[in-house]
């Protein structure tokens, strides 16, 4: 039997669940207008660092400047960086867009700039940037430009300039993690590629093709062996593409894996993390496999647990240092039994039921982690031996996605898991 093209269209939109338009934490909500097609021209970013409304967002050895009453992100103005960032030219000069090894460059051991993009929030769609790719007088009129800049390597007096002299706001390089329950959506946004950027630009310091020093392209968004400056260099680096000449984004898989009733979630906790905290169980996608296998693979090597049907259901950017969480949720007997001797990276895992995480979700403290407590989360953390806390156990905050894939389901607020039962995924799967 022939199928129209239409009824086959049809059929498939009414299979396939396609999922809502989560913006989690970190994604900007807007995010700014990154006009990557400029990072590539000298002329165009200088006219962006120039902008008298131009924003600056520093980081030391990882930590963003912050309001010290506030926590909220500093945005300092042109006036008081421009000093910091050596003598005019900023970038190298290409004009005409034809050396690629000059474009939008920085000079070597120059402080590192990273152009993030224009802040067009509060902007109607008829007044925003003009697309153009030469600079243009009428290019950017109102909105500010954002830059990160790393303040990590400059000397005692520079870095008083940035953190507020007599009369002025006192500013403070802090945690991120600690000070991010101050921020709203779009400084979080900011803060996540500002950080990432910089960070990749801190770590790579030297070439990967042949060890030598390195120097950044592209408005901070490249690196290039300092060898392409000697036009008899021989670095591998500048034959070809390489994937270390560019930032890297790193995918990790995190889910919510539900028992086939569809009334308990599994959880797990790491030794290290703050005392009684359970989160969603998560790890890295290897090379050469789907998301969905990932999914599968981490669970099984984690909690010796065989998951079925995978869903996506919303990322997150985590700038710690540079990963995407990839949120998903799964489906599993939840007989089996629960393994940790396979890879020993839980301390526990457990099934947990709708009502035992309602009533945390409802508790004040249920999903609070004090500013302390979060450096246990951070790579190579020793076990904490804190005070237990007075709930049973804790959940990660909203501000993580852990936290909006349990509380959405939790909720029934997840609209492929909003039923109970087998029959709740049917179709959408």
């Amino acid at each position: 039997m022939r199928v129209s093209p239409l009824n086959l269209h049809n059929n498939i939109t009414k299979a396939i669940y396609m999922g809502e338009n989560f913006a989690n934490f970190y994604s900007g909500s807007p995010p700014l207008n990154r006009l990557s097609f400029h990072r590539h021209s000298t002329a165009l970013l200088t006219q962006h660092l120039l902008h008298p409304l131009a924003l600056f967002t520093a980081f030391h050895s990882g930590q963003p400047l912050v309001s010290s009453s506030t926590k909220r992100i500093s945005f300092l103005p042109l006036s008081l960086v421009l000093p910091l960032l050596g003598p005019a030219p900023h970038f190298r000069d290409d004009s005409n867009h034809t050396i690629k090894h000059l474009q939008g460059a920085r000079a070597v051991g120059a402080v590192p700039l990273v152009f993030l993009g224009i802040d067009e929030k509060d902007v109607d769609e008829s007044e925003k940037t003009l697309l153009v790719k030469d600079p243009h007088p009428d290019l950017n009129q109102s909105s500010p430009t954002v830059w990160a800049i790393d303040a990590t390597n400059l000397g005692e007096k520079e870095l008083a300039i940035l953190t507020g002299g007599a009369g002025e706001e006192a500013r403070e390089f802090a945690d991120g993690r600690a000070s991010s329950a101050s921020w709203g959506a779009w400084e979080a946004g900011v803060f996540a590629v500002g950080r990432s950027l910089v960070d990749w630009n801190s770590r790579n310091t030297f070439c990967a093709g042949c060890g030598s020093k390195v120097y950044s392209l592209w408005g901070g968004w490249k690196l290039s062996c300092s060898t392409a400056l000697d036009e008899s260099s021989s670095c591998p680096s500048q034959k070809g593409l390489h994937n270390y000449a560019y930032p890297r984004t790193d995918p990790v898989l995190i889910m919510g894996i539900i028992s086939e009733d569809g009334e308990s979630i599994l959880m797990g906790r790491q030794k290290a993390w703050p005392r009684g905290m359970y989160s969603c169980l998560a790890g890295f996608a290897e090379p050469g496999e789907s998301f969905e296998d990932a999914v599968r693979r981490e669970v099984y090597e984690e909690a010796g647990i065989v998951v079925k049907e995978v869903m996506y259901h919303s990322s997150q950017p985590w700038p710690y240092p540079a990963n995407l969480m990839v949120g998903c949720f799964g489906r599993a007997d939840s007989s089996q039994t629960i393994r940790l001797d396979l890879d020993n990276e839980l301390e526990d895992a457990r099934w947990f039921t709708r009502t035992e995480l309602l009533a945390i979700l409802a508790d004040p403290k249920g999903t609070v982690i004090n500013r302390h407590e979060q450096a246990y989360f951070n790579p190579g953390a020793k076990p904490n031996d804190g005070p237990a806390p007075a709930i049973p156990f804790r959940l990660p905050p909203r501000t993580a996605i852990a936290g909006v894939l349990a509380s959405d389901w939790a909720k029934e607020t997840v609209q492929a898991f909003a039923g109970k039962g087998k029959e709740a995924l049917k179709g959408r799967m």
